[in-house]
């Protein structure tokens, strides 16, 4: 008898002697005397039963439902849809719409009906953000109407423009806490689980904490406040945030509303699922999918036999145009240090006392070889994490002292040499302390000033900076005419000017390289700070100021509510009811 003592032990695959078949044949399989938990098989797992000898493997399913009207114009035609995807796939290939699968859909049926039966069955600097340009007019336009991309936007930036003018110090904080939130969301990556679960913990509280200080009943009119909650356990669990993001999805609505207005409106569910088959069907076959041609009789005289695409059929696939249209974003393939040189910039070499002079750059710090070069100017190079940086992007820097923070100047590549590239910059110095409005790392202009010369492959990434207008009053008191199609028009429109070129702020809430900027500063730099220390009590004193509000709001809707009801009463009753009939006065007559 081998007594067990239930704790549980790990392993190392590699260094199991024998399986169960191994363990079987030389009778070393005993059934338990006790009975087991559910998750632990007493022989083979019973999914061998399934498997049959063949691989098994486990496809984690990522269903999601919307309601989409089927019309393009405004009139609403309902319909409400699920679309998957497989979530075993990299979390690049999950933000593309090639990859989206269309489930069903219902013009009748709700969500959890079909869910049941599928379980059955301007001013500001945009440079190091990765957004389209701003169009802060549109925006005022239409503040109703807004999208994803332009609420992104807001929340990378908003907080820079925001002032007392515009709405209360409060406001002002939940977007700042907004902004902190969301580019530690938006990791690609966790280095260290603890410490980042850690600092979510506290912006989300601190998140809360405001909106609480703003509105107590927000959170239980929102569920999705209720949700951050959670999204530690989930995280732990499941991995980033954002393979929980739901956007492109969002994206697969348009196929979904062509095949709409294009079905034929008879049986519109039925007609969009085959135009959905059909487009599955092509996409499986020019990627290069196989499927079976043949089923197995019963007697097994006829074998399964799988096949796939000629390579003439495959290779339509590649065309780029082909793959736009299916969904698929294939990035060109970006070599780090590499630099762009325009055709009219390609026969205008310059001297190196030409550079140094314009841009004050030290003798001292340059190599002999670049002094007797002769070089090109070029409009952009390539960051060691492949962002595209170009003349005044602010760039991380390896120099000969460390990780420095610097603005472009100056793109050079060698005529000599086609390896070396240059890029002059200006060096910024980061503050050891983070400002006391903004809660983000200032970057100062180095005094005196520092000109720095180094190989294109010392630049790391790129980073969105904003200038200090908060400290140094910029107002909008420049006027230019504002261009329409790339022309300068007879409108004229103000624009804020800058009062300096000293001052400026990292920022934090970006979005992209939020995890690298991070690990590159120092930790006291970007730890987060709680809003609210002694959290439990200010909750106990909040939740008791809304159970008094509640309770007198409840007594007068029962005040207005008796009230109504009496008025109601007496309207009902006619004029007399309750006085004696005069049958006298009468005479007899009605």
């Amino acid at each position: 008898m081998i007594q067990c003592d239930r704790a549980a032990h790990h392993f190392v695959a590699s260094d199991l002697c024998a399986n169960w078949y191994d363990l079987d044949d030389h009778g070393l399989t005993a059934p338990f005397a006790e009975p087991q938990p559910d998750h632990l098989y007493p022989a083979l797992n019973p999914l061998r039963e399934v498997a049959k000898g063949r691989c098994l493997y486990t496809c984690y399913v990522k269903p999601w439902e919307d309601d989409v009207s089927g019309n393009r114009s405004k009139q609403y035609n309902e319909h409400h849809n699920i679309y998957f995807e497989n979530s075993n796939i990299g979390h690049e290939k999950l933000a593309q719409e090639y990859f989206v699968r269309f489930c069903l859909t219902s013009p009748h049926a709700t969500a959890g009906e079909q869910f049941d039966a599928m379980l059955a069955d301007s001013a500001s600097s945009i440079d190091g953000l990765t957004i389209p340009p701003l169009q802060a007019a549109y925006i005022l336009q239409y503040k109703n109407g807004l999208i994803g991309k332009h609420f992104k936007a807001l929340q990378q930036l908003a907080f820079f423009h925001l002032g007392d003018s515009l709405c209360p110090p409060l406001t002002q904080e939940l977007f700042r806490s907004t902004g902190e939130l969301g580019a530690m969301l938006w990791y690609h990556e966790i280095d260290n689980m603890d410490t980042y679960l850690e600092d979510l913990s506290i912006l989300v509280a601190n998140l809360l904490d405001i909106w609480a200080e703003i509105d107590l009943k927000r959170i239980f009119v929102k569920a999705k406040l209720h949700i951050l909650t959670h999204l530690m356990e989930n995280i732990r669990r499941h991995g980033l945030a954002i393979l929980f993001s739901t956007e492109v999805f969002e994206c697969f609505n348009t196929v979904f509303r062509m095949c709409s207005v294009f079905s034929n409106h008879l049986a519109a569910s039925r007609d969009i699922a085959w135009s959905f088959a059909d487009m599955e069907h092509f996409k499986h076959m020019i990627s290069g999918g196989w499927w079976r041609l043949g089923r197995a009789t019963a007697g097994g005289d006829v074998p399964d036999t799988y096949v796939s695409a000629s390579p003439l059929v495959t290779t339509y696939f590649a065309d780029t145009q082909i793959q736009r249209r299916l969904g698929v974003k294939n990035e060109a393939a970006l070599i780090p240090g590499a630099t762009t040189c325009t055709r009219k910039n390609r026969g205008v070499p310059v001297n190196w006392v030409d550079i140094a002079e314009t841009h004050a750059v030290s003798a001292a710090t340059v190599p002999l070889q670049w002094m007797h070069s002769k070089w090109v100017t070029c409009s952009q190079v390539i960051s060691l994490q492949q962002d595209v940086c170009r003349i005044l992007s602010w760039v991380f820097v390896n120099t000969m002292s460390g990780v420095a923070l610097g603005r472009i100047l100056k793109i050079l590549h060698s005529v000599e040499d086609a390896a070396l590239n240059l890029v002059i910059l200006e060096k910024f110095v980061i503050s050891n302390s983070c400002h006391s409005h903004f809660g983000m790392p200032e970057a100062l202009k180095s005094s005196p000033l520092l000109t720095l010369a180094i190989q294109s492959m010392d630049v790391l990434f790129i980073v969105n900076v904003q200038h200090n207008c908060y400290d140094t009053k910029c107002a909008p008191s420049g006027r230019r005419f504002r261009q329409q199609e790339r022309m300068d028009s007879q409108i004229e429109e103000h624009y804020i000017e800058h009062k300096d070129d000293q001052h400026f702020l990292l920022n934090t809430h970006a979005l992209h390289n939020a995890a690298i900027l991070r690990k590159t500063l120092p930790r006291h730099l970007t730890a987060p700070i709680p809003f609210i220390t002694n959290r439990r009590e200010r909750h106990d004193m909040l939740a008791a100021t809304l159970r008094e509000t509640q309770d007198g709001k409840r007594a007068r809707d029962k005040a207005n509510r008796e009230a109504c009801k009496a008025t109601h009463s007496s309207k009902g009753q006619p004029d007399g009811a309750h006085a004696a009939p005069n049958k006298a006065s009468s005479g007899g007559q009605l």
